[in-house]
């Protein structure tokens, strides 16, 4: 449609066990959009031909079949890496390698070469699931009282470097890791 291409369309959308097939009336549509979900989402995409028919002029008629290999991460999630005893990290990013925030510290993290986008790990929540709860006391440079947001008995917990020392409340996320600060959402106002 941007590119006013009329021929341009959607001819078919269906589920199969491997994800969405969409079927596109032109091959370099179907190109362009793959590169846009690569571009918005990571992950990568490969093509294949395949010889469907020969036209009247005994012309080789091809399908082109675009694969999209989505990242097992998006950014907003908060997983928790096998093997690695650094805490949980907030994912910011999956395009190239996987990169994100520590929760305990606020320090960057970034997935090795071999891992890419898709660090052995599993998924704790999304920072959206964070809820306000109130700030008791600052212990020290590496630690915080909140209160947690089921019990509310005060908690001792990492202070990552994100947070504001001076905050009344601030959002946390109850996992299986246990209870940590996450950083303030930008809600996109103001």
């Amino acid at each position: 449609e941007a590119t006013g291409d009329r021929n341009a369309f959607v001819t078919e959308i269906s589920r199969t066990d491997d994800g969405v097939n969409v079927k596109v009336s032109t091959t370099n549509i179907g190109k362009k959009i793959a590169a846009k979900l690569i571009e918005e989402f990571g992950g990568s995409y490969s093509d294949s031909e395949t010889l469907v028919t020969e036209d009247e002029d005994g012309e080789e008629v091809y399908r082109v079949t675009y694969a999209v290999r989505l990242p097992p991460y998006s950014p907003g999630e908060i997983i928790d890496l096998h093997g690695d005893d650094g805490g949980p990290v907030l994912v910011r990013s999956v395009r190239g390698n996987l990169k994100g925030t520590r929760l305990t510290t606020g320090e960057d993290y970034e997935a090795g070469f071999e891992e890419g986008d898709a660090p052995d790990a599993r998924r704790l929540g999304h920072v959206e699931d964070a809820e306000e709860t109130t700030l008791v006391t600052v212990e020290d440079e590496r630690a915080v009282q909140v209160l947690d947001p089921e019990t509310y008995r005060s908690k001792t917990v990492a202070r990552p470097d994100y947070m504001d020392p001076d905050a009344e409340s601030v959002p946390v996320l109850k996992s299986r890791a246990g209870l940590h600060v996450v950083p303030e959402q930008d809600d996109g106002e103001g």
